[in-house]
């Protein structure tokens, strides 16, 4: 994954990893995934130091939140961070992070690792077969009611184990 070789022998799909990892990638044009990339190719872009930075912080920042989350029966199992650079040069967190958007969240006293509460909107796109076609606006199709109430409330339970 992202060139990061090799993984301890005997993992699983949803095991805990024994630290957490960088795995950087690239905004794609609309409509397309992101691209992961290696370490090396993200300094290749934007540069040795600079790529440094941007892994240490998006670990530390992990870090910080995860331990947060674990206090209050939420496992952080992955997330994703935007940087950039503003005006002046200084990194800076550019989007929203550590949601139920952006982040998996699974719920401590079920988990064993799985059970995750965020539910991807691209999983039911893939599954009814629906692609935004290349250099359109094209909309996808309604998220039944009962997928928008059952995420909803997913996303509160987490809202209120972070915040109690």
């Amino acid at each position: 994954m992202c060139g990061i070789q090799p993984f301890k022998a005997g993992l699983q799909e949803a095991s805990k990893l024994p630290e957490p990892i960088f795995t950087p990638s690239t905004k794609a044009a609309v409509g397309d995934h992101d691209e992961n990339i290696t370490f090396a190719q993200c300094e290749a872009i934007v540069g040795a130091e600079l790529a440094a930075k941007v892994r240490d912080t998006a670990i530390m920042l992990y870090k910080t939140a995860a331990e947060f989350a674990a206090k209050r029966g939420i496992i952080i199992c992955d997330t994703k961070f935007e940087f950039g650079p503003d005006e002046d040069g200084t990194l800076t967190l550019m989007d929203e992070a550590l949601t139920p958007d952006s982040s998996r969240f699974w719920l401590k006293p079920t988990a064993m690792w799985k059970a995750a509460i965020r539910r991807r909107s691209t999983s039911s796109l893939c599954v009814t077969g629906w692609k935004l076609p290349a250099g359109t606006n094209s909309q996808p199709p309604a998220v039944p009611l009962d997928v928008r109430e059952k995420t909803a409330a997913k996303y509160r339970e987490a809202l209120e184990r972070l915040t109690a």
